[in-house]
Order: structure tokens, then C-alpha cells, then sequence
């Protein structure tokens, strides 16, 4: 049964599982689990040992009502988490198992039911005849199955059913495993999100269970109650969507998608334009790092990113290699390594390196034979810390600024100002930036690197007018 959870507006409840830890100055939502979730869990893995009694989750905000918000949005998640559990929902290994044994028995001479009786007993027999012969009841007879049965015998008889054994839970389980995302961090954490927003609000059911009609008004409610963007609501409908047609469709089974074509009021009309730096704040930011007396990693992925218009992800995946300093024209050879895949096709390119960037450049180009910003390159699991880069630039430039400073991805948008300013044709930035669908006949040639040079530094000169 569908259950929908739409009181947002309080926050007394979450309110109390609110507190500060040492050495950090946001908020942690702090609950105890339910002494039965952890009998449950214990239970079904089989573990003796003492067992997790409390959940410790960071609320990334120092600001009390962002704080209480969040908090609530953890506390309706675990609820419906722990609703599951102590209801003996099927384990991710339970669910792929029946489906599995369904699979193998389905429209077979030796069928589910053969393959059922034979594993009950002559006691169970006996007490599933007698009910038939009185005229049948389904209850009783499940009552003897789930005994007689274990696990995935009964949750494939289940699916024999017609029952939908994939929980939303479940799903986002699979999906992880399936794509190989168990550790790595950004991914994790988006579609960790997204599934958060739908099981708290719907609970830890199946897709079945849910309607087209259920989405559309819980859609409705993050956007008018919630206060989600549209942008974001569009983001985490995507995420479900295409996780719920990847588990299907690797596990060839049929399962219902109320997530697709979801119409979403007024799409991205609330968005806002990303703020450019302005010519002082530009000005200041170049000053700082002309006169700091030892620029450190922060000051050279500013200056990267200030004149390349590159992606942050981009400059922190940067290795040695990449930097060609001995060329005529010193630029950047951006291209996909082990740890940086680039968004698209076309973010494959070569960008001059003028004015702030070609300082950083010299530097970082000296400093390492492999990554030049490893502190934020983490190779065990494969991935890059691209939003603690950002996090770390953005706290630099507010000291810089003040606190109305633009974030460090307002570089990449005011590059492209920048270069209109000064007359860059269209294919050209594009080409600098990423965006080309086709590039020039000339790419990549002496006269094409010393052409973008050009426009790069004419940008640069021009705000300093």
C-alpha cells in the first residue's frame, strides 16, 4: 500500500535527534536504533556480535533550520528503512535468488509447485490436503508454507504470484552493484539521495505499488512544498528511472517504471543565471595571487580555473602530462585518464595557457610526475574529490570576496563572457570550453593554438582596462 508522508512543515520530532560533535561546526542527526530494527538485522545476517545501536548522520550545514530540514528528511528515510526490516522485507540476496529460482522452474515440465512439494514435509502434506479438501483456505495454507519453506523458496512462490519482490530499496542496491559505484563516493551519494527522497516520502515498497499518479503528486509537493528546484526534481527522477530500467533490463525481468515521461510544473523557470565575477572582483582575485608569497595547491586551482574555463573536475584530475610547456604555444592537452572521465565526447580539447593559469601551470608542471593536485585525487578507490576542491576554493574566495563571493564554477561561465566580450566567434568557444559538437579543420594546429592564445589574452586585457 502506497504511503505518502507530506507533513514537512514540522520539525519537532527531528528537532530532539539534533546535536553538534566535537571538531565540527555543522549539525548531526543522532538516533538510536529500534532495539527490534537491530534484533531484525542481526537476525538476518546471522551475526552475533554486538550490533550497531545508533545512526550518526552529518547534516553538512552549520545553519539550524537548513539543519532541522534535513534532519527531518534523514529521520522520515531510516523510518521507512526500519518499517522494512521489522517487517522482514527479503534481503538484496534473498530477492536474486527467488528471481533466479523462478526463472529456472517458470513454464517448465517440472514446475515451482513440483519443486515446492518436494521440499515440504509429510506432515505439511498432509495439513495443505486437508485444507483443500475443505474447501480451501489461502491464509492457512501460506501459514504452512512460510513455515515449511525457506527464503527464497517463498519469496519465488511469491513472484509465482504475481508479487513485485523489488523494493525501491532493493533497486538502488542493485543498481549500485550493477554499475560497480559501491565506492565511489559521488556517484553513491547521487543516487543515495535520490532514492532517500522517494522512500521517505512513498516508503520501501515496490514499483507496483506505486502509480503514475503517486510521482505526480509527490512531485508537486517537492517542488511547492519542499522547495526542491525543478532542476533537482528533474535530476532525481532521472536517477530512479534509469536505475530501475538498468536493473531490469541486466536482470531481465519486468518491472514498472511510474518514473518515466513524469511532467514537472514550470521546468527550470526558477532556475538562476550563475553569477559572473565582476572586473573587481576578477582584478582582486589576480592581485591575491600575484602577491602571495607562496602559492599553495588553492591558489593554483584558481588561477587554473580562472583562465583555462575548464570543469573543476577537469583541473584536479590534471596529471604531469597533460601540461605541455615546451611547445610554442604552452597549453593544456585535456583527455580522459584512469581517473577523470571527461562529460562528453567533445570536452577532448587543447586550452592555451595565459596570464593566471600559465603561472599555476609552471608550478604544479614541476612539482609532481603523476597527479599535480593528488590531494584531491584519491587512486585506491578511483575517483576525485572534486567537491572537496570546490568546497576548499570556495572558502578562499569568500575570504578574498567576502561572503557574496560567486563560487569557483562561476569561473567557467564568466570565461565565456569574457570571450564574447572580445569579438571570439562562436565555434571557437566552443571548442575552448568543451561545448563543440565539430571541431575546425585547423584544431589542434600552431595557428589554432596561437588564434585561442590570442582571444584568451585579449579577455584578460580587457577587463584590466
Amino acid at each position: 500500500m502506497t504511503r505518502f508522508v507530506f507533513d514537512y512543515g514540522m520539525f519537532s520530532v527531528s528537532a530532539k535527534y539534533l546535536s553538534k560533535q566535537n571538531g565540527s561546526n555543522n549539525y548531526y542527526y543522532t538516533r538510536r536504533i529500534p532495539a527490534g530494527v537491530v534484533r531484525a538485522l542481526k537476525a538476518q545476517s546471522g551475526f552475533k556480535g554486538p550490533a550497531k545501536i545508533k545512526e550518526v548522520i552529518s547534516t553538512r550545514t552549520a545553519d539550524r533550520q537548513k539543519a532541522l530540514k534535513e534532519a527531518s528528511r534523514i529521520n522520515r528515510y531510516l523510518e521507512a528503512q526500519w518499517a522494512a526490516i521489522e517487517a522482514g522485507e527479503p534481503t538484496i540476496e534473498v530477492i536474486k535468488s527467488s528471481e533466479e529460482l523462478f526463472k529456472t522452474y517458470h513454464n517448465q515440465p517440472f514446475d515451482l509447485g513440483d519443486f515446492i512439494e518436494e521440499r515440504l514435509s509429510g506432515e505439511a502434506k498432509k495439513e495443505l490436503f486437508d485444507i483443500a479438501l475443505a474447501g480451501g483456505n489461502r491464509e492457512r495454507e501460506d501459514d504452512i508454507l512460510e513455515q515449511n519453506l525457506d527464503d527464497v523458496t517463498w519469496q519465488a512462490l511469491q513472484r509465482s504470484r504475481g508479487i513485485d519482490l523489488w523494493s525501491l530499496s532493493a533497486i538502488q542496491q542493485e543498481y549500485l552493484e550493477l554499475k560497480g559505484w559501491a565506492n565511489n563516493r559521488k556517484q553513491r551519494n547521487s543516487v543515495d539521495g535520490a532514492f532517500a527522497t522517494f522512500i521517505s516520502a512513498l516508503g520501501d515498497i515496490s514499483t507496483s505499488d506505486v502509480s503514475r499518479l503517486d510521482v505526480h503528486r509527490l512531485v508537486k509537493n517537492l517542488i511547492e512544498e519542499q522547495g526542491l528546484k525543478t532542476a533537482t526534481v528533474k535530476r532525481k527522477l532521472s536517477v530512479i528511472r534509469a536505475a530501475i530500467n538498468y536493473v531490469g533490463q541486466l536482470r531481465e525481468i519486468e518491472l514498472h517504471n511510474p518514473f518515466k515521461n513524469v511532467e514537472i510544473p514550470n521546468l527550470l523557470e526558477d532556475a538562476k543565471d550563475r553569477e559572473d565575477f565582476t572586473k573587481e572582483q576578477q582584478e582582486m582575485i589576480r592581485t591575491r595571487l600575484t602577491t602571495t608569497n607562496e602559492p599553495n595547491e588553492i591558489d593554483n586551482l584558481i588561477g587554473l580555473l580562472m583562465d583555462t574555463g575548464m570543469r573543476v573536475a577537469e583541473v584536479v584530475g590534471l596529471q604531469a602530462d597533460d601540461i605541455v610547456l615546451d611547445a610554442e604555444v604552452p597549453h593544456i592537452r585535456l583527455h580522459r585518464n584512469s581517473m577523470r572521465r571527461l562529460k562528453t565526447k567533445s570536452s577532448k580539447r587543447l586550452v592555451p595557457l595565459v596570464g593566471a593559469a600559465l603561472s599555476s601551470a609552471l608550478r604544479v608542471k614541476g612539482n609532481s610526475d603523476t597527479f599535480v593536485f593528488p590531494r584531491y585525487v584519491d587512486e585506491d578507490s578511483g575517483t576525485l574529490k572534486n567537491d572537496t576542491a570546490s568546497a576548499s576554493v570556495n572558502k578562499r574566495l569568500k575570504v578574498w570576496l567576502g561572503e557574496g563571493a560567486p563560487t569557483c564554477h562561476s569561473f567557467r561561465h564568466t570565461m565565456a563572457t569574457r570571450l564574447r566580450n572580445v569579438g571570439c566567434p562562436k565555434d571557437v568557444r566552443d571548442e575552448l570550453g568543451g561545448w563543440a559538437k565539430s571541431i575546425s579543420d585547423n584544431y589542434g594546429s600552431p595557428t589554432d593554438l596561437r588564434l585561442k592564445r590570442e582571444y584568451l589574452q585579449n579577455s584578460i586585457d580587457t577587463v584590466r582596462r
